[in-house]
């Protein structure tokens, strides 16, 4: 999930704005207030990815980062919208409950080399159920066979290990993935600048364009 947030450039207005809004049109101000709020809202990621590391240990996948390359923002007459395309942002913020699909299971890292990989990138995984008293199925990992994962790329079909439960060396084995039916998300409001801090943003882009557009009429 995406987010995207407005603002509005009316209410961010001076007398020195709505000149400049005079002089070289409405849409021209929203796309300069929607610049501004999205540069905080950039910075603001750029921070995160500094601060937040990888719970698990291992490299960071830079996700904080990314969204930063991802913000983008667009204008019409009176108002200018930033969009963050970057995938969980929105469930960050907001949090939620992902449902993996019927017959399927999410599959969670729990090892620093798994954190932002697809098990699909590893050649040698193999599936292990473990049972519950009385037979029933209970917790499911995948583990990689011979105590380390290979890797195979991108986009590589992850290759069925044997029987269910039937590992006959787990101390050969690490697991790499936690697989699981959902996971419930507690929404996180820092992942993005307050609205105070976006509609700050916002005026400062407004202000600085003005200046600019009577610097250039002076100068004309």
């Amino acid at each position: 999930m995406n987010a995207a947030f407005e603002v509005s450039v009316n209410d961010n207005a001076t007398q020195r704005i709505r000149d400049a809004v005079d002089l070289v049109g409405a849409a021209k101000a929203a796309d300069a207030a929607g610049a501004g709020a999205a540069n905080v809202v950039r910075r603001h990621f750029i921070q995160l990815n500094r601060e937040r590391h990888n719970p698990i240990g291992g490299a960071s996948s830079n996700y904080y980062g990314d969204a930063a390359a991802k913000t983008f923002s667009s204008g019409v007459p009176g108002l200018a919208t930033v969009t963050v395309a970057q995938t969980g942002i929105r469930l960050h913020y907001e949090g939620g409950t992902v449902t993996a699909a019927p017959g399927k299971a999410l599959a969670l890292p729990v090892n620093p080399a798994a954190y932002g990989h697809s098990p699909l990138e590893f050649a040698n995984l193999k599936l292990i159920v473990f049972k519950k008293q009385g037979g029933a199925p209970g917790a499911a990992v995948l583990a990689a066979q011979g105590g380390t994962a290979v890797g195979v790329g991108d986009h590589t079909r992850l290759k069925k290990g044997a029987r269910i439960g039937q590992a006959t060396n787990l101390a050969q084995l690490t697991t790499m993935y936690l697989l699981v039916d959902h996971t419930d998300h507690v929404a996180d409001p820092t992942v993005l600048p307050t609205d105070a801090e976006i509609q700050a943003g916002a005026t400062r882009g407004l202000a600085n364009w003005a200046n600019d557009v009577f610097a250039r009429k002076a100068a004309a």
